[in-house]
């Protein structure tokens, strides 16, 4: 079974409303672990959402993962989504471990939110993804 690791983004008290990546697995990838692990936290109403898009390779247009996100993190925490696992036939939808029915795409985007309604939030975390075949 091959893998490969690779580190998406690693953010140090970062203090805007979030970003979006797009990644492009290997091509022999069919299936992804993805690592959101949120380590500190500062200011008064600190949030952290996260969702997958499928991204049109062609046009750039971006469509949401039928899986509708994280549920919404008010603390530090590490969340893993696994990706196109076979025999998937439930999503878990809820939690900090999530399995999403969807195949792994040729390209997508990794879509987080951070809440700056005080203006004073900043958050530190990491995004990681482990491709592997299977």
């Amino acid at each position: 079974m091959a893998k490969q690791y690779v580190t998406v983004r690693s953010a140090t008290s970062q203090a805007d409303t979030g970003q979006t990546d797009t990644v492009r697995p290997p091509g022999w990838a069919d299936e992804a672990t993805i690592y959101l692990n949120w380590t500190a936290k500062a200011g008064t109403t600190p949030l952290m959402d996260f969702k997958l898009q499928n991204v049109d390779p062609v046009a750039g247009t971006a469509l949401d993962f039928q899986w509708n996100g994280i549920t919404q993190l008010s603390s530090e925490a590490l969340v893993v989504i696994h990706v196109g696992l076979p025999n998937v036939d439930t999503e878990d939808d809820t939690g900090v471990v999530y399995f999403l029915k969807d195949d792994l795409p040729g390209e997508m985007n990794l879509v987080t939110t951070l809440d700056r309604t005080s203006s004073n939030e900043v958050y530190t975390y990491t995004i990681a993804i482990e491709y592997r075949d299977h």
